[in-house]
Formats: C-alpha cells, structure tokens, sequence
C-alpha cells in the first residue's frame, strides 16, 4: 500500500507537502483489498462457468516477496477459503463487509497480512505432485490428411496431378476451360491419359458425392490389319 495519503501544494512556498498515511491505516487497507480479491476472484470463476460445471472453488491467496527477516523469497499464503456456488449464490456482494463475508465463508484469513503471517491452506496443489507425468506430444501425430469434400476445385486439380506424380507418371495440368473443367495429362511409356476435372454441378449427383469428378480415359490401341500393306 502507497505509504502517502495525499499531496497538497502551498502556495505560500510554492512547493508540495506530502500527509503520510498512519501504518495502523495502510496494514488495515492491505487486509482489506486481500479480501475484495478473494471475493472477486471467486465471483469471477463462478460467474464465467456459464454452464454450471464448476461446483466447487479454493482459492488461496499467496503472495511472493522477501521475507525481512532472512532476505530470501518467500510465497506465504494469506488467505484460503473453500466454498460451493450454492454458498456464494446466496450471498449479496454489494452489500457486505469483505472481512466479515469471509468469515461467514469460515475462510483462513492471515491475522496479519501486512507483516507476511500465513495461514494454512485448506488444499494445496503442487507442480511437483508425483503423479504427474512426462509431457507428450499428440498433436504432431494427428491426421493433417485434407477432407477431399472441402477442397475447392483448384485444389483438388492439384490434388490429383500430385497423386499422378507420387505413381511415377509425368503430369501436366492446364489452364480452366470455360465450362469449368481443366485436364491433368499424365504420360507413361508412350502412353497417355486424360484427366478431365470438372467442378460443375451434376444433374445426377448423389448428395454424398464429392464437389468435383474425374474421369478417366487413354486414347484405343488400334491393331494395324497386315492386308493394308499389300
């Protein structure tokens, strides 16, 4: 807490005075505002629990500073209270003594907050509880594959001219046509084939059916006929 109450210029002097703020005044504003922290910090968590899971909040007020005696840190607790939302449903925030509702909470309150006396929480929670385990990564596992139902048609063109490539075959995709279809030519030992691509609607679509199609087709191998030659 500001050890100065308030500020007052002398005109007199031209210069500013400073009204000191008694210490019986400053450690009775700290046990105050420890108070209205703990209340509002559990008013907050009930009130952000929309749908009703939380039923139950401990809160214990720790505070990190140097203890003046040893001049190490020290994290003494200050404040620890335990209670249910039904409990704290009941009660009418705006108009009670912070000190006294927790109280009424049978919260451990430190008799003196100022001079750092800590009380005992009521659960206390450590990040070196031994059943806690190692952190693994699960995210890096999951299936990244792309849903082929919400792929736009210039992606699943590419799509497929990728998959050609992947099998060993030499592809080629073209520009758009106007009717909305664009072609992927894939080449292998001489032969060819035409992927025609088609993102236009299809009178005879099944809903389940994918956005766009492919169809396939090589040009006829045509046996030449030896009398021809004669």
């Amino acid at each position: 807490m500001p050890e100065i109450r308030s500020f007052k210029y002398v005109k007199t002097s031209d210069s500013v005075t400073e009204s000191v703020r008694p210490p019986t005044q400053t450690k009775s504003l700290y046990a105050f505002v420890v108070a209205q922290i703990a209340l509002r910090t559990i008013w907050e968590i009930f009130a952000a629990d929309t749908p009703g899971l939380v039923d139950v909040v401990v809160f214990n007020g720790m505070v990190d500073t140097i203890n003046p005696g040893t001049g190490l840190r020290v994290r003494p607790c200050l404040i620890t209270i335990r209670t249910t939302r039904d409990t704290f449903a009941r009660l009418e925030l705006t108009q009670v003594e912070p000190l006294a509702c927790l109280k009424h909470l049978s919260a451990g309150v430190s008799k003196s907050p100022a001079e750092l006396v800590p009380v005992r929480p009521v659960l206390e929670f450590s990040m070196l509880d031994p059943r806690f385990v190692a952190e693994s990564d699960a995210i890096s596992v999951l299936d990244e594959r792309p849903n082929l139902l919400e792929l736009t048609p210039t992606e699943f063109e590419v799509l497929i001219q990728n998959l050609f490539t992947k099998m060993g075959l030499e592809a080629k995709q073209t520009r758009a046509s106007r009717d909305g279809e664009s072609t992927a030519s894939p080449t292998t030992r001489g032969r060819s084939l035409e992927a025609r691509l088609s993102s236009k609607p299809s009178a005879t679509r099944t809903p389940s059916a994918s956005p766009q199609s492919a169809t396939f087709s090589a040009p006829r191998r045509t046996r030449a006929d030896p009398r021809a030659s004669l």
